[in-house]
């Protein structure tokens, strides 16, 4: 219950609009989610857990590492690494993140050009994932940060706390309360704190995703977003979305997201695209790897001729958690090992 109690808390709160300080921490991490107009309260399941839903840190089977680079505005650049280290269940996430502006002039009173400078900001995060019992997990994570704004230093700390289920087969439900903390910049400041409820279908070929973000210091906004497969190493996303950005100054346009992801084996690179008006285009490249976790299950297979019950010579194929061909000898026997938990498909 503490989760809802957290959550309670937030959604009968509030801040003056844009009072908030910290900005960066709200940004959308990861080129799928943000081509999914950054629904991914439910999906969170990879290296981007952490920041999304930490819950999702405690359904992760395999190791992720991801590296991405968001290209923003002017001279403005994240740069940004995740991994995920998985057990039995439960799973623990890290994170670096660097966002740095440089070229920024700086004038004086009498309207000279003095120089420039570069502005910069670095969050470091770390959190736990447990699945409680199948298809329900909890999380939480910590996130301690630092900003340079040439004459003023900022830091501080800020938690996450967050429940992913799968309620039904297709169905899955996250709630999750982020950047609860305070910063210092000379004097307390608050963070954009928010409450999050997220829903998403996940069918064979499409995935459809929907939140309400509820912001502290802003309005409630929407976000939903569709992925199709038309080929299992392709995905196309395409999303929409009413905050954090100010649809009504910026224009309609500016709430839609899209992109693509192409997964070749165990490697694989996302794209996503977003408008922001007459502010500019924002561009999100993500670079991931999956390394298997062995686990410690165990399956023999014997052919036998159903007659005599004499060995048989057979041709197996695997395919689920473990992808194999391979043809049975004299014995009619062949054993598998290192096997994790999941569908395991024998013909």
């Amino acid at each position: 219950m503490t989760i809802i109690s957290v959550l309670t808390f937030i959604l009968t709160s509030s801040e003056p609009i844009g009072t908030s300080v910290m900005p960066l921490l709200r940004i959308g991490q990861g080129a799928r989610a943000a081509g999914l107009g950054e629904a991914y309260a439910a999906l969170a399941g990879d290296a981007y857990a952490l920041f999304w839903n930490p819950a999702g840190l405690g359904q992760v089977q395999d190791y992720h590492i991801v590296f991405s680079h968001h290209q923003w505005f002017s001279r403005t650049s994240d740069e940004l690494i995740n991994a995920v280290l998985p057990a039995h269940r439960k799973g623990i996430g890290i994170s670096l993140l660097y966002s740095a502006e440089s070229g920024i002039e700086h004038w004086n009173e009498q309207n000279l050009l003095v120089d420039t400078f570069r502005t910069w900001s670095a969050v470091l995060s770390a959190g736990y994932g447990a699945e409680l019992f199948p298809g329900y997990s909890l999380g939480i994570g910590f996130k301690g940060f630092s900003q340079n704004l040439r004459t003023t230093w900022g830091y501080g700390a800020s938690t996450d706390i967050g429940i992913l289920s799968c309620p039904a087969t297709k169905l899955k439900f996250g709630l999750v309360g982020r950047n609860i903390g305070k910063a210092w910049y000379g004097d307390l400041a608050d963070l954009p704190t928010e409450a999050v409820l997220g829903f998403a279908w996940c069918d064979r070929r499409l995935v459809t995703t929907l939140d309400l973000v509820y912001p502290l210091d802003n309005k409630l906004n929407l976000r939903a977003g569709f992925e199709f497969l038309p080929a299992p190493m392709l995905a196309v996303r395409m999303g929409y979305r009413t905050g954090p950005s100010d649809i009504s100054s910026l224009g309609w346009i500016a709430g839609f997201t899209g992109g693509v992801g192409i997964t070749l084996g165990n490697l694989g690179v996302d794209y996503a695209i977003t408008p922001y008006g007459r502010l500019g285009t924002v561009h999100r490249l993500t670079l991931r790897t999956t390394v298997p976790k062995q686990g410690k299950g165990a399956v023999r297979i014997r052919t036998l001729d159903a007659s005599t019950m004499q060995p048989l010579r057979a041709d197996v194929t695997l395919s689920g958690i473990v992808n194999l061909s391979s043809p049975v000898e004299r014995t009619g026997e062949i054993l598998i090992t290192k096997l994790r938990p999941g569908q395991l498909i024998i013909r």
